[in-house]
């Protein structure tokens, strides 16, 4: 990553033992020289695995929400641990409700059919939007496809330049993986593709960044994208007014 633009001081990854992808979404300069802010947005992997101290750890980052893009077999599989915390809200909003029978012929497929969903995107923007919602924690499984799409969103919404959008997403790859070898294993086991599952588990921000750059030429911007799932431009400002320094 190009570190010209984020403060030297600034350690993005926050280290769990059991949580590999867990990091700070914030710190980026905007194109008009504002900042996303530090400690307001986080994504991560699956938390399921984590001890009750490293819960403890995670929530003393001051969250107030967290929310989860996993689907329902997911979480009824490894149930979320912070699903009943005093401390922070908790929401499961998936991004599908099932997955789809099959491997997608491609990660750029996969990501375009991720923002076709647009009620579900709505849904997210929408909580983001009520009071209280931020510091934030957003998750899936990997804290790679479904949360690099919410996440990519969110920073181009707040005037984040591509060039970071693609750098964040792509640091997945060298945290993951530990992770990445074991869903390996998991879908071999499966009986999946595993030459073409190890593809999609890759975090190549060049299929990545081609889908957000065609969701984006096909309604204009980010913002209108998002105005074409329902959020209003209230909304939208009161999760820039959250994010970016003024």
């Amino acid at each position: 990553m190009n570190n010209s633009h984020v403060s030297s001081d600034f350690e993005r990854h926050i280290k769990l033992e059991t949580s590999f992808n867990t990091r700070d979404a914030g710190g980026y300069v905007t194109r008009d020289g504002r900042q996303m802010r530090r400690g307001r947005l986080f994504r991560s992997d699956g938390l399921h695995r984590l001890s009750p101290a490293a819960q403890m750890h995670l929530l003393g980052f001051g969250l107030r929400s967290m929310i989860d893009l996993r689907t329902f077999a997911e979480i009824d599989e490894h149930p979320n641990p912070f699903a009943n915390s005093e401390h922070a809200q908790y929401h499961h909003l998936p991004i599908f409700e099932r997955h789809a029978n099959g491997l997608p012929p491609s990660l750029e497929v996969m990501y375009l059919h991720m923002f076709e969903r647009k009620s579900a995107i709505r849904t997210v923007f929408g909580t983001l939007a009520r009071p209280n919602a931020f510091p934030t924690l957003i998750h899936c499984v990997a804290g790679k496809d479904r949360t690099g799409v919410v996440i990519a969103l969110l920073q181009s919404l707040c005037g984040v330049p591509d060039e970071h959008i693609a750098a964040d997403y792509a640091m997945t790859q060298q945290l993951l993986m530990p992770l990445v070898h074991h869903l390996k294993a998991k879908g071999q086991k499966d009986g999946l593709d595993v030459n073409h599952y190890d593809k999609l588990l890759q975090a190549d921000p060049v299929p990545f960044m081609a889908a957000f750059s065609a969701v984006r030429q096909s309604h204009g911007n980010t913002e209108d994208y998002l105005r074409s799932t329902g959020i209003t431009a209230g909304e939208l400002d009161a999760i820039r007014g959250q994010l970016v320094t003024r």
